[in-house]
């Protein structure tokens, strides 16, 4: 590859050049300090692998790619208090830090936060503060964990959307389509961990679910075994239903370039994500609204032959749905778990939303903002995060003031996208992947907690969030200025 005579583009590949050759003697030291058996050794190359591929893509915006080469790949290596630290959750807040002093600099950035999805963002952080303020008698550990993550999460997200707001339109969208590859080349490896993970659960969590582990997720012996035991993995993100959602955004964008962009080779690798994440994480809520968006973009776009086709898969799904429900079942069973205690999937969806109505009906006082984040009422009374529904939750943790703040987020978010959508062709595959992978998010909100209320997620979709969020500040300007210009 030949450095261009571009001093920008020259730094860019200088730093890309200098991290590949800092990342190696690095490698060598922390798996010695470490004593990492092959497994991990071989983990840590797919991260440094992961590395080359995010500089090289974000290359024009290197923060951006440091960010998500931390948030996505580097594992637990830290331990404070006896308790693991990702790299991740120490690297992002400095990030957000350097950025802000970037941004004292040219003080003008801060007008984004004018913007609506900002301004009920920062709000619904306030409401998250709040309401673990007032309920400190139920807060737990998890609680703070997901407050400190969050805080994290939206510092980076908020000086990151005043940091682009100096792009241009197109360095926006070049930044916008650049995370699409990023996230669709980091799935691939993320897959690659996974059946790592699948055959060796241990040596995987350690690195990056060190709290879960064979109790958790029950005994795996190898991918053969797979239609015996629970085989539930989460990769680099940590949780199965985590990794779900993860491979779905993928899949969507897969399935974008397919449909939108007719490059019809991508259904291969839209086919790889749903597949792996149906036997890497098995959460039948992930599979059920990746087919449910699939079927909805394809309904969208006029796609009718790939629609008759999904169909048809999702037949057979249908048809075939209680045998994986038994392969779940025989797994429990294999693992010395109660089935009775996970099992059917729908029956504990709506355990978890009478009881988290039921708390909030006992006790009115509590419905403005709620008994705060993963409280003891939620984790020890009902034995879970969260009632596995983003509307239950939200009133659950947060009451009114949060749950109308994240109606109102998401609802300005698909506006936005709509709208750009519609507004130039250029603009119609960024806005309309966008629309769909958040759509995804919101859908299989429905059965899990994932828009807004799971840190891990949504510090990769963060950054798309504030992309979107600029792009539709210049758009509107444009058109003022137009509309401005007719008057005249």
């Amino acid at each position: 590859m030949i450095i261009s005579n571009n001093p920008a583009s020259s730094a860019h590949y200088l730093l890309l050049i200098i991290s590949a050759l800092l990342y190696l003697p690095l490698l060598i030291l922390i798996t010695t300090w470490m004593h990492l058996d092959a497994t991990n050794v071989t983990v840590f190359i797919f991260i440094g692998l992961g590395g080359l591929i995010i500089f090289y893509f974000l290359r024009r915006d290197p923060i951006l790619a440091l960010y998500y080469w931390v948030v996505l790949l580097w594992p637990y290596i830290f331990d404070f208090d006896d308790h693991p630290i990702r790299t991740s959750y120490m690297v992002v807040p400095l990030l957000g830090f350097l950025i802000f002093l970037t941004l004292i600099k040219r003080p003008d950035g801060i007008r984004v936060y004018k913007n609506q999805i900002l301004l009920m963002t920062i709000l619904y952080t306030l409401v998250i503060f709040t309401s673990s303020i007032l309920n400190m008698n139920y807060i737990t550990g998890a609680s703070y964990s997901f407050i400190i993550l969050w805080s994290c999460g939206v510092l980076f997200f908020l000086m990151y959307s005043a940091h682009v707001n100096y792009f241009s339109e197109d360095k926006l969208l070049h930044v916008g389509e650049n995370i699409f590859r990023v996230i669709l080349a980091i799935a691939v490896i993320s897959v690659a961990i996974g059946v790592l993970e699948y055959s060796l659960p241990d040596t995987i969590h350690s690195l990056y679910s060190p709290s879960g582990g064979e109790e958790l997720w029950g005994s795996r012996e190898s991918m053969r075994d797979w239609l015996i035991n629970i085989n539930r993995v989460g990769s680099i993100i940590g949780g199965p239903n985590s990794f779900a959602a993860f491979l779905n955004i993928a899949a969507i964008i897969s399935l974008s370039y397919a449909l939108i962009h007719k490059k019809y080779y991508f259904l291969l690798l839209f086919l790889f994500f749903l597949l792996s994440s149906l036997l890497l994480s098995t959460s039948r809520g992930g599979i059920l609204s990746l087919v449910l968006t699939a079927l909805l973009m394809s309904l969208y776009l006029r796609k009718h032959l790939f629609l008759l086709c999904l169909l048809t898969i999702s037949l057979i799904g249908i048809w075939i749905f209680p045998s994986s429900t038994n392969i779940l079942q025989a797994g429990f069973v294999a693992a010395s778990i109660d089935p009775s205690t996970t099992l059917p999937a729908a029956a504990e969806r709506k355990f978890f939303i009478t009881e988290s109505l039921r708390t909030l009906a006992a006790n009115p006082i509590h419905f403005p903002f709620g008994y705060g984040p993963s409280n003891n009422l939620m984790l020890l009374g009902i034995g879970a995060q969260g009632a596995h529904n983003i509307i239950f939750t939200n009133l659950h943790f947060y009451g009114f003031a949060g749950l109308i703040l994240i109606l109102l987020i998401t609802g300005s978010l698909f506006r936005c996208l709509l709208y750009l959508s519609k507004r130039a062709l250029r603009l119609r595959f960024f806005a309309l992947t966008s629309l769909f992978i958040f759509l995804n998010l919101v859908i299989h909100s429905f059965v899990d907690d994932v828009f807004y209320l799971r840190n891990p997620i949504m510090w990769i979709v963060f950054p798309l969030i504030a992309v979107i969020v600029n792009l539709m500040i210049k758009e509107s300007s444009y058109e003022k200025k137009n509309r401005i210009h007719n008057n005249h």
